[in-house]
């Protein structure tokens, strides 16, 4: 699959999403968190990402997973969390764009974004 490939999947991923946050009440600018996640199989390439993304979240983290029938198969997870944002539509599908192509500059696929709705 190319990097073009998986921008498309996640940006027709992130209309579905956008479509069920304005299901549960949320609007063009509203403030939410996101939360994303990255997964590789090199430790240093998540190393890297985590330096990338510090300076423009308010968490990031790498951490590694046991995988595969006999969980000996080890991959990394560079998961994190935003500063509230205003969302919309438009801003979803560049920040998207974006984290899918940050990833594969460090071998790392992105695996996806959510955001939890606050309670009014």
């Amino acid at each position: 699959m190319t990097v073009e490939d998986v921008v498309a999947a996640q940006l027709e991923m992130t209309d579905g999403t956008w479509g069920a946050l304005r299901g549960e009440g949320v609007v063009e600018g509203s403030l939410l968190r996101l939360d994303f996640t990255f997964l590789g199989g090199e430790e240093g390439a998540a190393e890297e990402l985590k330096r990338a993304l510090s300076g423009e979240v308010a968490v990031v983290q790498v951490s590694a997973h046991q995988t595969g029938v006999f969980r000996k198969r080890r991959v990394w997870l560079v998961t994190g969390t935003t500063e509230p944002r205003p969302v919309s539509l438009p801003a979803l599908r560049e920040w998207v764009e974006r984290l899918v192509r940050l990833g594969d500059q460090y071998g790392m696929e992105f695996d996806g974004w959510g955001a939890e709705v606050p309670s009014t």
